[in-house]
């Protein structure tokens, strides 16, 4: 496969490949690659070589689509094609690898979201509280420890006036 450079090349070294057992052509839609069994009770599954992943990134097997490799597998298992089941369950136990790492993937991010949800819900609470305390101050209760601060700070002034007496001799010096 590395020496096609286009998707028609790809597709000439599939059907040269597969002797004259399979198609490769391009689906209907003509967004991605078809391979069919030129054998009526057989069924064409494409799997990865070795740690290859070619045929998932052409998505025309490897496991990594799921749902294709479960129609496959249904479909060898209609015709009774013991070759086929047995590829799509290569292919299944593939994609179950990769469900399984997405879901430690995604289950990683959906622990720090909630890990970060949590930690602005009590940030919320703490600065809802503040405002309270700020918005919900009793007036009457404000202004009477206003005017005793005022009293106290008027009696420290005055007690510390009568302590430090200037005299004529401090302005001298």
């Amino acid at each position: 496969m590395s020496s096609a450079t286009t998707i028609g090349g790809v597709i000439d070294l599939i059907n040269a490949a597969a002797s004259g057992t399979v198609t490769a052509s391009i689906d209907s839609a003509g967004n991605s690659l078809r391979v069919v069994s030129k054998n009526s009770s057989t069924i064409a599954v494409v799997n990865n070589v070795g740690s290859d992943n070619t045929a998932e990134e052409l998505g025309i097997g490897g496991g990594k689509n799921v749902l294709n490799t479960l129609i496959k597998l249904k479909q060898a298992l209609n015709q009774n094609d013991s070759i086929g089941i047995l590829a799509t369950l290569a292919n299944l136990d593939s994609g179950m690898e990769t469900v399984n790492e997405s879901m430690v993937f995604y289950g990683g991010i959906t622990r720090r979201l909630t890990s970060t949800e949590a930690g602005h819900h009590e940030k919320i609470v703490n600065q809802n509280e503040q405002i309270l305390n700020i918005e919900g101050a009793d007036m009457v209760e404000a202004a009477a420890e206003f005017a005793s601060m005022e009293a106290a700070l008027q009696a420290s002034l005055s007690v510390t006036a009568r302590i430090i007496q200037p005299s004529l001799l401090d302005f001298l010096r």
